[in-house]
């Protein structure tokens, strides 16, 4: 299940059955774990679901002009 950090990288809430390293596992969770701090939300599923939102919004709000 991937989620947006708060730099805009695609990270993993959750791993399920995949042989990722608990390493890796870690920092994809700190990562989320920053930005659900910066953001207000708790960790976990929800900001998987709010990356998804995300992609309806308008590009305007996304990337407000001039890039």
């Amino acid at each position: 299940m991937p989620a947006r950090d708060a730099d805009g990288y695609l990270r993993i809430v959750d791993f399920g059955d995949l042989a990722i390293p608990a390493g890796i596992q870690g920092y994809h969770r700190e990562q989320l774990e920053i930005a659900a701090r910066k953001s207000g939300q708790a960790f976990g599923p929800d900001q998987a679901i709010d990356s998804v939102y995300e992609l309806s919004e308008d590009i305007g709000k996304l990337m407000p002009f001039p890039f």
